[in-house]
Parts: structure tokens; sequence; C-alpha cells
């Protein structure tokens, strides 16, 4: 089905910071700074109402439900952001853990937004965690602040023209490769806060304006957290080609 603007979008942002005994105390800090973010001019202007958060506890059946009936109402793009525990599966397919104890895999919710354009980004495990503490203390997300409404209709407008050339299609940008562990600490995630601070990078820099497809800013995230990890963490993306990618970042 051919997309118009104003494109139909839809934000999950899921947060767990508990499972078990281990508590990850920046994943609340990282979903409020992607939802800044989101909702800034530089984000692509989000609507609150077009955004969701889902950090208590829920099923794998009602989140699941939640996806269907998001394609039963008509949303033409789903952007899906995964903070907290998570792990590989047998078939080493990244697993994220529900807040509550359930877990979905990847390939399930591939599989349930077949027919959407689909990005999204988790900053979660992928295997057993042997990881030192480390981490970046990054405000990028004070530099997103709300825009004008002219500024937010320009934004918005770009924003779902990108949108509008998008085929069915899910691209995955994760915080680790396969087998690693993500590092957290009390500020955020140190993938996250690294891709938000690439995104103001961008913005304060001489590059041309414009939107700019996820794969830019994850780049030059997976640089900092590669080097401030000291290649333990190296963040990984797929799912997209020289043709399509998902819009994330609008430099007016």
């Amino acid at each position: 089905m051919k997309r118009e603007i104003p494109v139909k979008r839809i934000a999950i942002l899921i947060g767990n910071d508990k499972w078990g005994g281990d508590l990850l105390p920046g994943v609340r800090h990282d979903l409020e700074a992607m939802k800044i973010f989101l909702q800034s001019p530089a984000g692509g202007a989000w609507h609150p109402s077009q955004i969701f958060d889902i950090n208590s506890q829920i099923s794998k059946q009602s989140f699941v439900s939640c996806l269907y009936k998001a394609i039963e109402e008509g949303y033409d793009y789903f952007f899906i952001y995964f903070g907290g525990h998570g792990e590989l599966s047998r078939m080493n397919v990244p697993l994220f853990i529900l807040p509550g104890g359930d877990s979905i895999e990847l390939d399930e919710i591939r599989a349930i937004l077949s027919t959407k354009p689909v990005l999204m980004i988790s900053d979660s495990c992928q295997g057993i965690p042997e990881y030192e503490d480390g981490g970046v203390l990054n405000e990028s997300q004070r530099l997103f602040s709300t825009g004008s409404v002219i500024e937010n209709f320009r934004a918005q407008r770009a924003f779902d023209n990108e949108l509008c050339k998008l085929p069915p299609m899910l691209t995955y940008a994760s915080a680790v490769s396969f087998g690693q562990f993500a590092n957290d600490t009390d500020a955020g995630g140190l993938y996250t806060q690294s891709l938000l601070g690439a995104c103001a990078d961008i913005i304060k820099s001489n590059s041309e304006t414009g939107v700019y497809g996820i794969c830019y800013p994850h780049t030059i995230a997976a640089q900092q957290v590669i080097s401030r990890s000291n290649g333990e963490q190296r963040p990984s993306i797929r799912g997209y080609n020289r043709t399509y990618q998902p819009p994330f970042l609008v430099k007016l």
C-alpha cells in the first residue's frame, strides 16, 4: 500500500531494568532521553500521542496483541526501542526480556510486522555478561529541545517524506554483536548515549541539512562504543541496503 503524508507512525519504547537480581539503573534514563529526542525536530518531531512507553510488567501475549492492534489501526511505520535485559536464543537469535519476565525473539517481531517498514534499536545484551563496568555520562538529550510549530511541521514533513519511500523491512540496530554484553551505567547505556551524542554532533557540525538515515549516526556511535569499551562491545546493524534505510535524524 502506498503511504501518503502524513504517515501514521508509532514509536514503542520498552525498558526492562530488572530481571532476577540484576538491576540496570540507566535504562529509565535512556528511555526518557530517546523520548526527548523523538519529540524534537531533530528526531522527526513525533507527537506525544505517537509514542508509547512499556516499562511496567507486560506479558508476551499482551505485547504481541499490541503489535497486531497497531497493524489493525492502520499504522504505516513502526519504531521500536528496547533497553534492558536480553540474550541470545538457542538458535542465536536476539531475544528481548520484557518487563515481567516473558521474552520475545527478534524473528517473532519481524514476522508479525512483515508487511511494515520497521526500525528497531536495541541497547541490550546478546550473550553471557562478562564485562567491566565503564560507560559514558552523555547529556546529549538536553540539546534536543522541543521545536517551534513551524520547525516541527518542517521536520515532520521531511521525516514522513522519507518514510513514504520505505518498503516493508525490519532494520535492526544493536548495541552489541552476537555473544556480547551491553555496558550500562547510572547515566544510561553506552550505545544509546553514544547514538544520541552522534546525532547532537551532526546537528552542531557543518554537515549538510536534510534527513539522515540510521546508518550514519549508528556508524559514528559504533566507533565511540568500540573505543570506550576497548573493543569488547561492537554495535551492529543489519536489514538495510544502499537504497533504503529508515530515517532517524532531521537537520533543518
